[in-house]
């Protein structure tokens, strides 16, 4: 079994929230600044992984793995 543990995802569900542009942009800039790579990450993103974990060619012989695409966030702020 393999799986994959992402951090904060910018998608539709951030707009969902319906907070201003300029607190949408503050909490985006919160959230990224605990990012070892300085941003959030975008559905891409995670879906780059799932297609690594899920690829014989690239991961044929992992088993009982989390991959966290969290960049960085794990660490705290670094």
């Amino acid at each position: 079994m393999l799986s994959e543990n992402p951090g904060f995802v910018r998608t539709k569900s951030i707009e969902e929230m319906q907070l201003s542009d300029e607190s949408a942009r503050k909490f985006e800039a919160f959230l990224a600044s605990k990012s070892a790579l300085r941003r959030s990450a975008n559905a891409n993103d995670v879906a780059k992984a799932i297609v690594f974990l899920a690829s014989d060619d690239t991961c044929s012989w992992a088993t009982g793995t989390l991959l966290i695409v969290d960049g960085g966030m794990r660490f705290g702020q670094v």
